[in-house]
């Protein structure tokens, strides 16, 4: 598990389990992004690293639902699809 705090394309950070000879022994299995409800869309407007993140994803979990109302909360699972 390789954990990135905050915003992080997670591209270059994948591509060292082929690149690297150290981690040959290493499989990557997936990537799983961590998307907050409450500032998705400002994040999506304000940096590329958000958009990277979902489409890299293998699973995307969608934390803060709490803090936005229903209508909201399917208006962005439309935007993550």
């Amino acid at each position: 598990l390789i954990e990135c705090s905050g915003m992080a394309n997670p591209g270059p950070i994948a591509s060292l389990f082929w690149l690297d000879e150290g981690l040959s022994r290493l499989r990557l299995d997936g990537i799983v992004t961590l998307v907050d409800a409450a500032h998705l869309e400002r994040q999506l407007g304000a940096t590329k690293e958000a958009a990277q993140q979902i489409a890299y994803a293998d699973r995307i979990l969608l934390n803060k639902v709490d803090l936005v109302d229903e209508a909201s909360a399917l208006r962005l699972l439309n935007l993550i699809r």
